[in-house]
């Protein structure tokens, strides 16, 4: 999970036929869809991520929006 400094919204995604991808706003905190092992980053550390997003949509989805192909960045 990434903890964000500011929360962010999310326009929904009008190319998303099924309706999943609906816009979301207020958002605190990221469900990033790796492990730790991929990601390579400490807990707690200042990172830079980047990945593609999307709505929650399953039990699985534990924040208002998934990244998956995550990408991550430690900021030094």
């Amino acid at each position: 999970m990434l903890r964000l400094p500011k929360p962010i919204c999310m326009e929904a995604n009008r190319a998303d036929e099924a309706g999943l991808d609906e816009a979301v706003s207020g958002v605190w905190a990221v469900q990033l869809a790796a492990t730790r092992r991929q990601l390579g980053v400490a807990p707690g550390r200042a990172v830079r991520v980047s990945g593609t997003v999307f709505a929650a949509h399953t039990g699985h989805h534990h924040t208002p929006i998934v990244m998956s192909e995550v990408r991550v960045e430690e900021i030094r």
